[in-house]
């Protein structure tokens, strides 16, 4: 459950830079997620960046269902191998 936490609390104060992608191990999506976050300064530059900014908007509220979804899936596979070694 920390890891569950730390992770939503990375999301909270540093989910537009990618920090809790980085923490639970998926550093490329991360710094995908940097680059869309990026887009909002480059927007005065290029203003058809707005899209990118709208694409990380979604995808940091898709990541509050991903990261419980993911640890959930974590701990029904190392349950899941508990069980399968001490039946054997």
């Amino acid at each position: 459950k920390n890891k569950v936490l730390t992770a939503y609390l990375l999301l909270i104060f540093f989910g537009g830079v990618g920090a809790h992608r980085i923490y639970m191990g998926f550093n490329k999506t991360a710094i995908i997620q940097l680059l869309c976050f990026m887009s909002v300064f480059l927007y005065p530059i290029h203003p058809n960046l707005i899209f990118l900014f709208v694409v990380w908007l979604i995808w940091c509220f898709f990541d509050l269902f991903f990261i419980w979804h993911h640890y959930k899936k974590e701990s029904l596979t190392i349950l899941n191998d508990k069980v399968t070694n001490q039946s054997n």
